[in-house]
């Protein structure tokens, strides 16, 4: 089967690179625009992101390096109400999150505490601390998270591989 991806940027060259690993014995090609290049913005992904990297044999490691990306657990909102606030929102949900109830996250609300310690993440974030640790000289990640990254480095990245 042929399989056409329009557009190339960091999404149509993940979803080339994630198909062709999954998906070997189909033909891709990726219409990617050389008069039009991938936005050189500020972008940020899910943990989603990551974990397809990884399915495309990509380590974190390997793609911090080769784009200057950097870890990110969570989203600071500053004075977002009328009054002066700080909220931290987590990347990931709460450690029961997939449960009927998610009790840690209604602990965190019953005894009015900040919602952002009812997951890892929000931990890391609030915290300025990184999931990441030396492990025999390599970096090693202990938990998800997600990362900012520059497109138009990630594109060109994908696109290479």
């Amino acid at each position: 089967m042929n399989i056409v991806i329009v557009g190339g940027g960091t999404a149509g060259w993940l979803v080339s690179l994630y198909l062709a690993k999954q998906r070997p014995q189909h033909q891709y090609t990726t219409i990617d625009s050389i008069n039009v290049g991938p936005i050189g913005v500020g972008e940020a992904a899910t943990g989603k992101f990551n974990q397809m990297l990884n399915e495309c044999g990509i380590t974190d490691w390997e793609f911090m390096l080769a784009t200057d990306a950097l870890p990110k657990h969570g989203l600071r909102f500053i004075n977002w109400t009328k009054n002066p606030s700080t909220f931290d929102s987590p990347m990931e949900y709460s450690v029961s999150s997939q449960d009927p109830l998610d009790t840690r996250l209604f602990l965190q609300v019953l005894n009015q505490q900040p919602i952002e310690h009812a997951s890892i993440s929000g931990w890391h974030s609030l915290n300025e601390k990184t999931s990441y640790r030396s492990v025999d000289g390599r970096l090693e990640n202990t938990f998800a998270h997600a990362f900012q990254f520059d497109a138009n480095k990630t594109a060109n990245f994908l696109k290479s591989h």
